[in-house]
């Protein structure tokens, strides 16, 4: 008698297991587009962050050399006088 119901049972199980098998294709497709979409995003994120960053460093190096080009140019300049005889 449980030999007849575990069998029953396993049979339902390999019945639901075969319909859930059958729209696997059905999500496969959407998935797969999902992902490609948020691989693009992810993809876009680090491109904007890379940009940002490379517009950072180079705002960084103009303000220290233009401050160090300014900084070099307002010097006061003394003539050199010859050294006394």
């Amino acid at each position: 008698q449980k030999v007849i119901e575990s069998d029953v049972v396993l049979l339902d199980l390999d019945n639901v297991a075969n319909s859930l098998q059958q729209w696997t294709p059905q999500f496969a497709q959407p998935s797969g587009r999902l992902e490609r979409k948020h691989w693009w995003e992810n993809e876009t994120m680090k491109m904007m962050m890379m940009i940002f960053m490379a517009t950072f460093v180079l705002l960084f190096v103009i303000a220290v050399v233009w401050t160090t080009s300014s900084a070099s140019s307002n010097e006061p300049t003394t003539p050199v006088s010859p050294a006394p005889p």
